[in-house]
């Protein structure tokens, strides 16, 4: 593959991988996700980072996307199982057990590792360059995900959702917290994105 820009990589992706969104989501929604990844490619990009840790996989459209670059060396991603007691919420859909049933599904041809676990019980280790979370969004998951993260002594922590809003998609709430109980951490807030990330 030839050296593209984000923005060439993400359209070429696309084009190969995801014409199926297209049956599934409206035009607006499916052109916020392309320039979510396109700022996550150019982060990766930014700071060289080799290897990449995804909490909250969903699909894996995003991890394979990751998984695909160039720069990246190792990927491991982090969900629940289908058959785990857990409601799974995104921030696209209600509540929604079905929605289990196509975790990492876009991974399932690639030698990722996903760790199919609750991240409440997940005990991080070894260390990733980056850390994307868009796992569950309630406030103590988010919380917990984030300080796990920080363990791993990545170069940068990656948030997705960052403009949601509701009783379940609390990650605005957390990074007001985060501001108060982390000030050495100036949270980034890549503008018209639901990306927001720090520099560690």
């Amino acid at each position: 593959m030839n050296r593209m820009t984000p923005k060439e990589y993400v359209d070429w992706f696309y084009k190969k991988f995801n014409d199926g969104l297209k049956s599934k989501f409206s035009p607006d929604i499916i052109n916020r996700e392309h320039l979510d990844q396109e700022e996550i490619i150019k982060l990766i990009e930014e700071h060289n980072c080799k290897s990449v840790l995804e909490i909250g996989t969903w699909e894996g459209q995003t991890g394979l996307l990751i998984w695909l670059h160039p720069n990246v060396e190792k990927f491991r991603a982090i969900d629940i199982h289908k058959d785990m007691n857990i409601p799974y919420t995104s921030a696209m859909h209600n509540t929604n057990e079905v929605e289990k049933e196509f975790i990492g599904h876009y991974l399932k041809n690639t030698n990722t590792e996903i760790d199919f676990i609750d991240t409440m019980k997940w005990k991080p280790s070894g260390h990733f360059d980056m850390v994307f979370i868009d796992g569950n969004h309630d406030l103590e998951h988010v919380r917990n995900d984030t300080l796990k993260a920080l363990e791993l002594n990545p170069k940068i922590i990656v948030w997705h959702d960052i403009a949601h809003n509701t009783d379940t998609d609390c990650v605005p709430m957390f990074l007001e917290e985060f501001k108060q109980t982390h000030p050495q951490y100036i949270i980034h807030i890549i503008k018209n994105t639901e990306i927001g990330y720090i520099l560690t």
